[in-house]
């Protein structure tokens, strides 16, 4: 039908003119009909008179989109809107149906979107929280870094980012793409790739925010305004980290932070899901600690009772001696550190990480400030600990940061048994302007084999031998006795407790000589009178001679020599029968064989 065209006498097509009108439908696509629907929203109308005849083609621009939806066209001829001249020629009026697919336009408003990245994921108490984040549109489904709105010069449109900072707590936040239920499925719940091609669970537009219970704390708020258009990063840092616990960002676009130019162009809000992995950053307060270990292990009474301790830091686990706080300066935030001696007893404490109380030998109990006298392992429910009697008290302020080595003798051993160190750091003993900086108390264990120091008392022993074991009546009887020590094992002759000037203690030796008749005394158990010089319970108690033994004479003889030095008496001659010589208090083992010869006499 393209050469039916009505002309003129001249042979000219008669020019016709066009009504188009553009309707807005709404976000749902419009059914087809006969006429306009009352719902449908007139957007824009215009006249187009074609004047080339049947087959001519004409187009109309009606301005923007100003939101997303359906646009439907409508064309009609009306014979009112023809030149009086040519509407007696016309038969009749027509127009398109309403909602052709072919007249129908999808308008998809621009979206901008992203996707955001912590800088650091775990940071110490007093570091800069900061958060990157990439622009991008989501025109409906995956995230696209290429396509972004435009002015007619070409220029990005700018847009204004609303950044938030959240304190959720010390629990971590529920990360809204994993699946809980998931099971051992190591790959369920995670996200999809960023802006490839599968919409990540963080892309969708205006997510609300549902935090978890408690309510989080706003940190801080700022906005960001980026005008580079898609895949421009922006960074923003809101503060430092004031205090342990979990930090979560969110990044949302408000339709109401943009210029009022602008807004029309954009579909909605849209903003990150909150609690997402990515978007949360650890903070680990600073927690010094640190492992210790006695200068001596075994001292002897009067000796200095020394200790040291390495100092490092405890972020939730090993204990690591390389990390440690630091000023604007780059200098360790200095630490004192309180420092308790006890006297635990005659008896060893039970080390509690031999026991099974720990399975990890580092120290890592908490004390409290105001109770020192029950240390509670940090991650378990044991029982307080009966500590033993405090010895000293002091204080060591450390200012080399991780690894620096700590001395402190507060004191001498006064009796012997075992003395008990414990470390511990308290946030109250730390200068004001530093405590917000610390996870917490720490101490260490109490009873650690590493920090028991054993304290064995001086004990005077020694070894004697009759000069003659055979003598005639009237002969000078006479004793040697060779001095050493006995530190709860045998005899040693090469140690002596001595003064501050180095001279060896004096000691005074009580001798005493027993006739003890015509018979010979019982000897004692053969594995006391053996060779050996285990030290065994006296033959005769002081002031418990046998029954029948005459006492003959005593007298002291003092020795100044130390360890080793050769002591000699005469505190009597023989008289009929057979004596019998006992040091006093210090028997010699082989003092059977002695009394034997004597007796052969």
């Amino acid at each position: 039908m393209t050469n039916s065209w009505l002309t003129t006498p001249g042979g000219t097509p008669v020019p016709a003119t066009w009504d188009v009108t553009v309707y807005y439908a709404g976000m749902e696509p419009p059914a087809r009909q006969n006429s306009v629907p009352s719902s449908a929203e007139r957007v824009r109308s215009a006249k187009v008179t074609g004047s080339g005849g049947s087959g001519e083609l004409l187009s109309v621009d009606l301005g923007a989109a100003a939101k997303a939806g359906y646009y439907v066209w409508v064309w009609e001829f009306n014979v009112s809107s023809q030149p009086a001249r040519w509407q007696p020629y016309f038969a009749g009026d027509w127009a398109d149906q309403y909602g052709l697919t072919d007249e129908t336009i999808t308008s998809r408003a621009f979206q901008p979107a992203g996707v955001s990245q912590v800088v650091e994921p775990e940071v110490a108490v007093g570091d800069v929280l900061a958060d990157t984040f990439t622009t991008a549109t989501q025109p409906g489904g995956p995230l696209v870094v290429d396509e972004w709105l435009t002015d007619t010069t070409g220029t990005p449109l700018p847009v204004t980012w609303d950044v938030t900072l959240y304190f959720h707590g010390t629990t971590p936040p529920v990360d809204p793409t994993i699946d809980v239920d998931a099971g051992d499925d190591e790959s369920a719940g995670e996200p999809a790739p960023d802006v490839d091609g599968s919409a990540p669970p963080e892309s969708v537009p205006a997510v609300p925010l549902e935090p978890a219970t408690p309510t989080p704390v706003v940190v801080g708020q700022t906005q960001v305004t980026g005008t580079g258009g898609a895949g421009e990063v922006l960074t923003v840092e809101l503060g430092t980290a004031t205090k342990a616990g979990y930090y979560v960002w969110v990044w949302e676009f408000n339709v109401s932070s943009q210029p009022a130019r602008w807004q029309p162009y954009f579909a909605g809000d849209w903003a990150d899901q909150y609690g997402l992995t990515d978007e949360t950053i650890t903070s680990r307060a600073f927690q010094p600690a640190g492992v210790s270990q006695v200068v001596e292990p075994e001292v002897a009474v009067g000796d200095v009772l020394a200790d040291t301790f390495t100092t490092a830091t405890q972020p939730g686990g090993p204990l690591v001696v390389d990390e440690w706080l630091t000023d604007t300066t780059g200098t360790p935030l200095p630490v004192t550190w309180d420092v308790t001696l006890y006297f635990h007893g005659t008896t060893p404490p039970v080390d509690p990480v031999k026991a099974g109380e720990s399975p990890n030998p580092a120290p890592s109990v908490s004390l409290s400030p105001e109770d020192v006298g029950s240390a509670v392992e940090s991650d378990s429910s044991v029982e307080p600990v009966e500590m033993g009697d405090l010895v000293a008290e002091t204080q060591v302020t450390g200012t080399g940061g991780a690894g620096e080595v700590l001395t402190v003798e507060p004191g001498t051993a006064t009796k012997a048994g075992y003395y008990v160190w414990v470390w511990a750091f308290h946030v109250e003993t730390q200068p004001e302007e530093l405590r917000a900086y610390f996870a917490g108390d720490w101490a260490d264990q109490y009873g650690l084999t590493d920090e028991t120091t054993t304290s064995k008392a001086f004990q005077p022993a020694g070894v004697s031998q009759v000069v003659e074991p055979e003598v005639a009546v009237g002969d000078v009887l006479a004793d040697t006795f060779t001095t050493a020590t006995q530190p709860g094992g045998p005899l040693v002759v090469d140690e002596w407790l001595t003064d501050t000037t180095g001279t060896p203690l004096p000691v005074t030796w009580d001798v005493t000589l027993y006739f003890h008749g015509t018979t010979p005394p019982e000897p004692p158990a053969p594995s006391a009178v053996a060779t050996s010089t285990v030290w065994t319970p006296p033959l005769v108690l002081p002031g418990a001679a046998p029954k029948g033994a005459l006492q003959v004479g005593q007298t002291q003889v003092t020795g100044k020599g130390g360890a080793g030095e050769v002591l000699t008496v005469e505190p009597g001659h023989r008289d009929e029968g057979r004596l019998l010589r006992v040091g006093l208090g210090f028997p010699r083992g082989n003092a059977a064989r002695g009394v034997a010869r004597l007796l052969r006499g």
